[in-house]
């Protein structure tokens, strides 16, 4: 393959990249049917758009699946979608959480209302008119916040709202101080929040309008690191678990929440699934693809990498080059990109032969394989034997670090089911070690 190719679809692959509604690389994979059958089992933005569609009253709707699995770009297309429809006419408001707010650390309510009004109130401004840094409701509450305190009420006067908040996002100690003088009037935030919500809706609804519809995007990165990783998941299970009723906005919302709370959480989550490659009960090694599941997958291989570039990256049996890769995916579309990318970095003047791909498969099952523990394979022949998850409340740590690393994927027939990696299924047949002389 020449460089200059190898270059265009190396960066055409880039697995971490949002993409926009409009962008040509961009696959709906909902849209895709083949003998009658859905590549993730259901239209999935359909389904969550028929929350707010049929609602009269504001719905608050906890969204989660693993990073790359599409949801992102299907939330804004439920936005473009509901902005759109004529029986919505619904303002969208994209949060972007990793704007506001600290990933790596404990979430806490305030904070995360704060952000929510100041990003409302910026994009109320840019579409019905006005200035969005002129001072407002944003302010106001801050101003109403921090009142007692000398330092949080100067910051915000120098620099503005907006930069208080992103202040708390890189200072750990000035965020502390924040949330210890809001802690004793949380309850009165939440309801200063709501009016405030409710002005901003009001605004939108004299510009043409039905309301808003707040997207809390990118809360389901919360991660910490290997040392807090505990503290950051208690954090969220308080905001979404324990004070989930405070999110409440008076408007309609949407929160992603990070997988682990799945087994946490008695409210309803709607979890983005992986692409449908298989049936549930096909418990064959390999399993056969499913036409609307191989369709999808080779969909998303062709709008990154046209069938000439395909066949300069794996030559004439480039077809079946490329069903083993979407075999190897589990059909997780960050994975499958990432595959590809891997193929173009790997790939020189002539084309991967098998023993190249089985290489790259190797390393690629190797790293996924590495975050698995000896202890961890109980679960997971369970979990590939059952198709469920079930875990005593004592393994429900282990759940959440294979589930964060992406050891255990969510799909949807007619029902939920869950299923082990491809690239760690090997590890389940290894012999359990001796025990004793």
């Amino acid at each position: 393959m020449l460089f200059a190719d190898r270059r265009k679809y190396y960066n055409r692959c880039i697995p971490n990249e949002v993409l926009a509604p409009d962008d040509p690389r961009n696959v709906d994979i909902d849209a895709i049917e083949v003998a009658g059958e859905k590549p993730r089992g259901v239209v999935w933005s359909q389904r969550l758009a028929d929350h707010f569609l049929l609602a009269d009253q504001p719905v608050c709707r906890f969204v989660t699946g693993l990073p790359g699995c599409g949801k992102s770009t299907d939330l804004r297309r439920l936005a473009q979608h509901l902005r759109e429809d004529r029986t919505a006419k619904l303002l969208p408001v994209v949060v972007e959480a990793d704007d506001y707010f600290d990933l790596d650390a404990p979430i806490d309510v305030p904070d995360l209302l704060c952000g929510i009004v100041i990003a409302t109130e910026a994009a109320v401004a840019k579409e019905c008119g006005g200035n969005p840094g002129t001072p407002g409701v944003a302010q106001r509450l801050w101003t109403w916040l921090t009142q007692t305190d000398v330092e949080l009420t100067k910051l915000s006067a120098k620099a503005g709202v907006a930069e208080a908040v992103l202040e708390l996002k890189q200072r750990p100690d000035l965020r502390e101080r924040f949330r210890n003088n809001a802690a004793s009037q949380v309850r009165a935030l939440v309801d200063h929040v709501r009016k405030d919500m409710g002005a901003l809706q009001a605004q939108a609804q004299a510009a043409g309008w039905a309301g808003l519809l707040v997207i809390v995007d990118s809360l389901e990165k919360l991660r910490g690191i290997s040392t807090t990783w505990l503290q950051v998941l208690d954090s969220a299970e308080r905001v979404f678990v324990q004070q989930a009723d405070d999110l409440a906005l008076g408007v309609h919302a949407v929160y992603t929440v990070p997988m682990a709370l799945m087994w946490r959480m008695r409210r309803p989550i709607d979890v983005v699934p992986m692409i449908k490659l298989h049936d549930r009960l096909d418990l064959a090694d390999p399993p056969r693809l499913l036409p609307a599941g191989r369709e999808a997958a080779r969909t998303i291989v062709r709008q990154r990498i046209d069938e000439a570039g395909l066949q300069a990256l794996f030559g004439d049996d480039w077809s079946a080059a490329v069903d083993d890769l979407i075999r190897l995916s589990g059909g997780y579309p960050r994975e499958l990109v990432r595959l590809l990318q891997n193929a173009v970095h790997a790939v020189g003047d002539v084309p991967l032969d098998a023993q190249a791909r089985e290489r790259l498969a190797a390393e690629f099952r190797d790293q996924l394989q590495r975050m698995v523990a000896r202890d961890d394979l109980p679960m997971l022949r369970e979990v590939a034997r059952e198709r469920q998850v079930r875990v005593d409340r004592a393994q429900l740590s282990a759940l959440d670090h294979l589930v964060r690393a992406q050891v255990i994927l969510a799909y949807h027939n007619a029902q939920p089911w869950f299923d082990v990696h491809p690239a760690v299924r090997g590890l389940l047949h290894e012999p359990a070690p001796a025990v004793g002389p």
